[in-house]
């Protein structure tokens, strides 16, 4: 009885979190498209390329306020949405969900990331997927949960998901 009260209440708060972040209008402006991408995977250059490129954009700061509260969920949804306009859009979404699997993520984790966006990309004839997510620490101050406020990416090889490049703001 205890355990089916308890699996009630998670499933309840679970159930919220969606209802709380699919009604984000910050949820429809996630992006999925073709851009020209210049960057050699091993160059020495490749993170501070990358870095130009995708951060601090008006793009990304519009989604430095979503708060790291229930972050895993918000997390999902979001990603769900990438793949939904990825398949919308007619890039490979296979692939894209592989790339997705090589960013480490799981609800306990200290790092809250959300996927904003995911670019497809042709460089010497290979497909690239690049994803970006802004990050803060899973925490609160003073009771409440902090917001994003950096920005990861990542660009793998859409043929075997191996990691191109990787930039963070920090």
């Amino acid at each position: 009885m205890r355990k089916s009260i308890l699996l009630f209440i998670v499933i309840a708060t679970i159930s919220q979190c969606f209802a709380d972040v699919t009604s984000d209008s910050l949820l429809k402006k996630v992006e999925v498209r073709e851009i020209k991408l210049q960057f050699y995977s091993g160059d020495k250059d490749c993170r501070e390329r990358f870095y130009a490129q995708f951060a601090m954009t008006p793009f990304v700061e519009q989604f430095f306020d979503l708060s790291t509260g229930s972050w895993y969920a918000t997390r999902i949804v979001y990603q769900k949405e990438i793949m939904r306009k990825a398949r919308e859009k007619g890039f490979d979404t296979t692939s894209l969900a592989r790339c997705f699997g090589k960013i480490p993520a799981r609800p306990m984790d200290e790092i809250a990331q959300i996927p904003i966006a995911a670019y497809c990309a042709t460089q010497d004839q290979e497909k690239i997927w690049v994803i970006l997510c802004v990050w803060e620490y899973a925490s609160t101050l003073n009771g409440k949960p902090l917001t994003t406020g950096h920005i990861k990416g990542w660009a793998f090889s859409a043929k075997n998901q191996k990691q191109l490049c990787f930039m963070s703001c920090m």
